[in-house]
């Protein structure tokens, strides 16, 4: 029988453990399965919540900036139901910016055979014509309204909340 990957380390400790009774086991057990939390980013979450538990700011993947989801300032985002907070990672601005990107890179890459083609870049020069296009890609679009903010205690201050614990 197959064993999806995620469960592989708790049917190895259970295999391991088989003769013992369940309630000497099932703390350990229990913590291979709970959620991990932080997402790589030195133990702090994508999502700053208020003290009632609701989301008011969001870590937006694409501008690397934590922007706030209520108040006169507040960022659209998507909703996203596979997500702990209920919301996608990017902002519906950045979400906009990053397809934008994409579908530009996609369409200047299967350009360049035809750029070879015609005689217009010489084949020597494909790689450094993709890297380009690829440095292109990553430049990151500010937002607009320049709502966000560096590090969570800001955005926390200008809620009015307590900033999370460092």
């Amino acid at each position: 029988m197959a064993i999806k990957k995620a469960y592989v380390e708790v049917v190895n400790f259970l295999t391991d453990n088989k003769d013992k009774k369940i309630s000497s086991v099932l703390e350990e057990v229990a913590a291979m399965c709970s959620a991990k939390t932080g997402g790589g980013r030195s133990g702090s979450s994508n999502s700053l919540r208020d003290s009632k538990g609701k989301v008011v700011a969001i870590f937006c993947y694409y501008h690397k900036m934590w922007e706030p989801i209520v108040g006169d300032t507040a960022v659209e985002y998507g909703k996203k139901a596979t997500s702990s907070t209920g919301l996608n990672n990017m902002c519906s601005e950045g979400t906009s910016a990053w397809g934008k990107q994409n579908r530009t890179a996609k369409a200047a890459k299967e350009a360049i055979l035809d750029k070879v083609a015609s005689g217009e870049l010489k084949a020597e020069a494909i790689e450094a014509e993709q890297g380009a296009i690829e440095k292109a890609r990553g430049v990151t679009t500010p937002r607009e309204d320049k709502v966000g903010f560096k590090e969570v205690a800001d955005v926390a201050k200008s809620l009015g909340i307590e900033a999370p614990a460092a």
